[in-house]
């Protein structure tokens, strides 16, 4: 679990009798095993054998024991044909949802989404529901959102639909909202030019349109003298002793010019239409081809090094344009990087088999071997 992604998070379900007060040292000592690996615990009580078993006692107890660790997120199961009121002490005690869980035959899952609906109305607004009966199409994902799902687990639908079920069901999701969005009238302002700097989507439209101009100034170039003044010192030769030489060099070279000059402007229309379309709404993939692509294009710059040859208008227009490129990207990339590290450090920290006692003492005695030495000397 260590070596997970890092937006990923761990759900641990786990099973007891409502009326079992030894189940709850069992959970402690499973979640002291697992310190600062479990994001989310999901409590499922099984019916006890006494009448009136004591359901806010044993959830308080759960909620403190998860608490203690760390946890601060615990649901309670519900299946479709359980009653609504055994839920009612679980949120007394301070449970975050509930996750509906079905039957296992697709046929008899027609009680969920009634379910689900009388549970939004019942349980406080702020609740999370969480569709655990397996959805297994695109269609049973939106459902279940329409229902009130705030989450919908499609664990068993992988088995039918196959793995692409989840990245499908995004794909519905994302396809609805777009289509919603643009339907729905304007209700509020647009966003500033400084939420817009600071999204870094405008920084990389910027890029793209920038470009494009490179683009045409290079084909100006092509069109008109094809060779710079500084290509005919570096050569040693003039236009007109190229043209000696053999009369399709210029011509050639003027093929070359354009051809990098339409590359450019290419470039420059797919940038601003990432940015505008992709970037702008938030779009990971459209920010990741991005910067893939602008990493391998100004990193090309260095390959001058090895042909021994520095050209000045290439080298201003690459420094032009890369303060926009590095503006759109770490606009975008330096929160999420930072707040990896964050919680790499914290599991760190919090990991239970590293004493952290004995690196300290070793970092202080080094600091005074230091300091002594530096007196010494």
């Amino acid at each position: 679990m260590r070596s997970r992604p890092s937006p990923l998070s761990v759900w641990l379900r786990l099973v007891m009798v409502e009326d079992d007060r030894r189940a709850i040292l069992n959970i402690e000592r499973l979640l002291d095993s697992v310190t600062g690996e479990i994001d989310v615990v999901v409590l499922s009580m099984l019916a006890a054998e006494s009448r009136a078993p004591d359901r806010h006692g044993v959830s308080r107890a759960v909620l403190n024991v998860c608490r203690e660790h760390g946890i601060s997120t615990v649901l309670v199961d519900l299946s479709t044909a359980g009653s609504l009121s055994r839920m009612q002490p679980a949120f007394d005690a301070g449970v975050a949802g509930v996750v509906v869980r079905g039957t296992i035959k697709p046929e008899e899952d027609r009680g969920s989404r009634p379910t689900m609906e009388a549970l939004r109305r019942a349980i406080p607004p702020a609740a999370l529901i969480v569709a655990g009966w397996g959805s297994r199409s695109p269609r049973d994902i939106v459902d279940a959102f329409s229902a009130g799902a705030d989450l919908v687990a499609v664990d068993r639908g992988f088995i039918e639909a196959g793995p692409g079920l989840a990245k499908r069901g995004n794909e519905t999701l994302l396809t609805l909202r777009a289509g919603a969005a643009l339907s729905a009238p304007v209700l509020t302002a647009a966003p500033g030019i400084r939420a817009a700097l600071r999204s870094g989507w405008l920084w990389l439209l910027l890029l793209g349109l920038g470009m494009f101009v490179a683009g045409g100034v290079v084909f100006w170039v092509g069109m008109t003298r094809v060779l710079l003044p500084y290509d005919e010192t570096f050569l040693g030769l003039g236009r007109d002793a190229l043209s000696g030489i053999n009369p399709r060099l210029i011509g050639f070279m003027r093929h070359d010019r354009i051809t990098l000059a339409g590359t450019l402007m290419s470039i420059g229309i797919l940038y601003v239409s990432l940015s505008w379309n992709g970037a702008r709404h938030g779009r990971r993939w459209a920010r990741r081809a991005l910067a893939g692509s602008g990493m391998v294009g100004f990193a090309s710059l260095f390959l001058f090094l090895g042909f021994h040859y520095i050209d000045p208008l290439h080298i201003v227009l690459s420094a032009s344009l890369f303060p926009l490129f590095l503006l759109g990207l770490t606009r975008y990339a330096v929160r999420p990087i930072l707040s990896r590290w964050a919680r790499a450090a914290s599991r760190v920290i919090h990991c239970p088999g590293l004493n952290l006692r004995r690196p300290r003492r070793l970092a202080a005695a080094g600091a005074g071997c230091l300091t002594g030495h530096t007196i010494r000397s």
